[in-house]
Formats: C-alpha cells, sequence, structure tokens
C-alpha cells in the first residue's frame, strides 16, 4: 500500500458531538490492510481526468466499495488550504485528479447520472418532481450479478426512496432532515448509520453509497434554531430558502460584506466537514473491510459563491455550468501518489466502479470517449431547462441541440448561439 496510515495522534478532536472513533489510549489507527483504493470526487461537473498510463491493475478477491457523495463540495476547497486533513490523506496515498467534472449543476440528475453512466438527456429525470424510471441500468444492479450486496445511507431528500433512487439496492436506509439543534449531527447520520454495516465480517463484498448535505447547508448555523418553532418541514424549508436568498438581494444591492460572509461560511463548514471525513476515513482503516477496500469521496456540484464571469455573478447552484458550480475533487488512493490532468466526469464513475469489480482493474477513460452535458436553467419559470450537450470529435467540440427530457435519435447538430459561445470559453473549451 502506498502512502502512510491514520495514527491516534492524528485523529482531530471533533466540535461535533459524535461518538466518531472509539479507541483505548495510545491504540494506534494502523491497518494490516494488504490495499485500500480511495477514488475521491467531491462536488461537481462533466469532464474528468485521467493521463498516461491509464490503467492501475488491483490484486485480490472483489474489492468492497464506498461510494460517498459530499453533496455541493467544489473542487477547489478539497485543498491543503480547506481540507487539511483529508486533502493530506488522499494526497500522501494516492492520485488527484485536477480536471474531474459533475455532469449537471444540482443534485437530482447528477446523482442519477452517477448511479447509471447515462447523461441527464438521456436519463431523463432532469426537473424537480421527476421520478427515477425503474429500468434504468444502476451500478447496483450491475454488481449484483457480480454477487454484490448493496446497502445506501442517505440524507433524503433528492437522493430518497420515495423519488425511486432506492431501486436496485438491498437495503436504502435515508434520514429526513428535521429541523432542530441536532440538525447538522442529523446531516453526518449517513455515516454513522454505515458503521454498523462496515464494522463486521461479510463473506459477500459490499457497494455502499453515502450521501450528506452536511455543505450544503453552509448558510445554516445553530442561531437559525433559536427563537423559531418549526412546525413542518416545508416551513424549515421555506426558512432556509429565504435566508440563502438574502445573501443574494444584499449583494444585488451593493453590500460587499454579503459576499465575504457567504465565502467564510462556506470555508467554515467544509472545514468542520473536513475534521469529521478524516477520522471517518481513519476509522474505515480498522474494519474486517480494510484489506480490499475502495472508498470513493464525491459531490455532485458545486456552489457559485459571488464570482463575477464574464459580467454574470455566480451564487449557488442550479442554473449555468460556470466552473464553480461544476467542478469537482476526484483523488485515487491506493496508487503512487501524483496528479492526472485528463478530463473525467461522474458519467465515467459507474464504469470505472464495473471495471474496478469485474477485473481489479481501475481504469480511467481516453478523452476522446468524453461527451459531456450541460444544463442551463432559464430561471424566469424555475423550472424551464434548456440542454445541450457537447461531443468530443478528435479533439474537434461541436454543439447539439438536446432533446429535452425525451430521447430523440433525430436530433440534428446546431450552430453555435452566442450564449453557448460564451459558456464555451468560460468552461475553457474556446479561446
Amino acid at each position: 500500500m502506498v502512502g502512510s496510515r491514520c495514527s491516534s495522534e492524528e485523529i482531530p478532536l471533533l466540535s461535533l458531538n459524535l461518538n466518531l472513533i472509539h479507541r483505548a489510549e495510545g491504540q494506534k489507527l494502523v491497518s494490516t490492510k494488504k490495499h485500500l483504493v480511495l477514488i475521491t470526487i467531491l462536488l461537481a461537473s462533466t469532464l474528468g481526468c485521467g493521463g498516461s498510463g491509464n490503467d492501475h491493475t488491483l490484486s485480490g478477491p472483489l474489492p468492497n466499495v464506498v461510494l460517498v457523495s459530499i453533496d455541493t463540495l467544489r473542487a477547489d476547497y478539497f485543498s491543503a488550504e480547506h481540507m487539511p486533513l483529508s486533502f493530506g490523506w488522499a494526497e500522501r496515498n494516492g492520485v488527484l485528479c485536477t480536471r474531474a467534472y459533475a455532469n449537471s449543476t444540482w443534485t437530482l440528475p447528477s446523482h442519477v447520472t452517477l448511479l447509471t453512466g447515462l447523461l441527464p438527456r438521456e436519463h431523463g429525470v432532469e426537473y424537480r418532481g421527476s421520478r427515477v424510471p425503474p429500468e434504468l441500468p444502476t451500478i447496483p444492479a450491475v454488481l449484483r450479478e457480480l454477487g454484490y450486496y448493496s446497502f445506501a445511507f442517505t440524507n433524503s431528500g433528492y437522493v430518497s426512496k420515495h423519488i425511486g433512487m432506492a431501486e436496485h439496492f438491498d437495503k436504502w436506509d435515508q434520514v429526513n432532515n428535521e429541523p432542530s439543534p441536532l440538525y447538522f449531527q442529523t446531516l453526518l447520520q449517513p455515516f454513522e448509520r454505515s458503521k454498523k454495516v462496515l464494522a463486521r465480517e461479510r463473506s459477500e463484498p459490499l457497494f455502499v453509497l453515502l450521501h450528506t448535505y452536511f455543505v450544503h447547508e453552509y448558510y445554516i448555523d445553530d442561531s437559525d434554531f433559536a427563537g423559531h418553532d418549526f412546525v413542518t418541514l416545508k416551513e424549515w424549508n421555506k426558512y432556509r430558502i429565504d435566508k440563502a436568498h438574502r445573501f443574494g438581494k444584499a449583494h444585488r444591492q451593493g453590500d460587499p460584506e454579503s459576499a465575504v460572509a457567504v465565502r467564510d461560511m462556506y470555508a467554515a463548514k467544509v472545514r468542520q466537514f473536513d475534521s469529521y471525513l478524516y477520522g471517518y476515513l481513519c476509522w474505515l482503516e480498522t474494519t474486517p473491510l480494510a484489506d480490499n477496500l475502495s472508498v470513493i469521496l464525491t459531490s455532485d456540484h458545486g456552489e457559485g459563491l459571488f464570482e463575477d464571469r464574464d459580467g454574470k455573478t455566480v451564487y449557488g447552484h442550479c442554473g449555468a455550468p460556470y466552473p464553480e458550480r461544476v467542478r469537482i475533487p476526484l483523488s485515487f488512493s491506493g496508487l503512487e501518489p501524483g496528479q492526472r490532468d485528463d478530463l473525467i466526469s461522474l458519467r465515467d464513475l459507474s464504469g470505472v466502479i464495473e471495471n474496478l469489480a469485474r477485473h481489479g482493474e481501475l481504469s480511467l477513460p481516453e478523452l476522446a470517449t468524453i461527451e459531456t452535458e450541460f444544463l442551463t436553467a432559464e430561471r424566469e419559470d424555475a423550472v424551464k431547462i434548456r440542454h445541450s450537450s457537447i461531443v468530443s470529435a478528435d479533439g474537434t467540440w461541436t454543439l447539439e441541440q438536446g432533446p429535452g427530457s425525451s430521447l430523440d435519435d433525430s436530433r440534428k447538430v446546431a450552430p453555435i448561439d452566442k450564449v453557448h459561445l460564451r459558456q464555451l470559453k468560460i468552461l475553457g473549451y474556446l479561446e
């Protein structure tokens, strides 16, 4: 195994009131595992990483796979500055990819793409109120044929059973995010509940999905529960959304402190999660699965924090695919430490996981095979979404007009209009 292990001295004391790691005084959290591969993908965009020498072979039985989705974590915040513990762990233990992207700018379509390997226009789950068709191929369905048992532990919302995401999982466990002073502990419960599964010996290999909104809720703090009595979840969601919008309104009215406040809140929540995540990674090294474990940390999209892009202010997610909204971190542990600069997207990961399970090989896609989809939301009615895709052909990028939420093989190549031309320049495809 390349890199270093966690020790008890390295594990931080967390401000969250959770029993994260149980250990005797002086006990070293050092694993004897043969290999631990960590694939860390933190937040959203549609391209990817790779480079020369794309294949890495793993030995031994079918690996256990833990896929972690950290909702709303930007690529540039997975760094030594903002996540020193987890980033340092990943940097010491494997490969960091610098050009990873998500295929949507919001949670629902991005997670369906992650689980199916289909672009949003292909799977059709693109709008609020959409349901996941049960016939869609998914990672757990493919892995079940290989003898895997699949669990999911989520924070509900757009990653929940009631919209069809539980299809093909053997067990789905979701935590509803009820408003209370224990709100942020609730957002970490998927990790805590997963420990009961991952801590025991099992005969069959496991695929586990973990999802949390912890970073997504960066603008919420304990003061939001003081003096408020949220009777229904609807009331709580309205309060959350109104609070986020107040920062945007203040910025539009010329308040320079609103952007500073938002960035400070985001950075603080990311660092708090870094402490928890690092503790969880160290705990994984003590489990029976550690001898043959691949952990995938990912997210669905990034977040605009009042950046100025071509005269537009980028705040929040959804909407146009600016880099702040679509770029995600990605790292693979268990390999010689290094950096990869090719393109990869969330769409590619289902194939990467399947290949890892079937052949014990960790393969990244070649640039020529990458197809990238962007969602451009027209916000007048909040749900009108225009689709376009960019297809690589021998290094030449062309724009296709997408068919909306239906599949239509008769779509024609359209000229690049000014709006999409601007977006392509923002994303770095055109000079």
